[in-house]
């Protein structure tokens, strides 16, 4: 489905981390996350970040608006660093066979 006809104009890829590792505070997280539309995928990561979602919005002013109401609320988030997508180059949920 093509976002722009959904009215969802920016993709944006949120890298973050929890206050603290913890089974509890991860669990928390997943559980919250579920009922949010405007994430679109979520990709529990290592390294710098515990987790990669990929957010769509219809604009700058409600993906702010999402980050004060929605994302910024889960208690467990500590810290979140946000990628904006410029242009998709490829797209496909397809997995290759071997």
């Amino acid at each position: 489905m093509d976002a722009k006809k959904t009215d969802n104009g920016i993709t944006v890829l949120c890298n973050m981390r929890l206050k603290r590792h913890s089974q509890i505070l991860m669990d928390d997280f997943m559980q919250a996350i579920q009922s949010i539309d405007e994430i679109t995928e979520c990709y529990n990561t290592s390294g710098e970040y515990d987790f990669t979602l990929k957010i769509q919005t219809r604009d700058m002013d409600t993906y702010q608006e999402f980050m004060r109401t929605k994302l910024g609320n889960i208690d467990s988030v500590g810290y979140f660093h946000s990628v904006f997508v410029m242009k998709e180059v490829k797209n496909t949920h397809s997995v290759p066979i071997k």
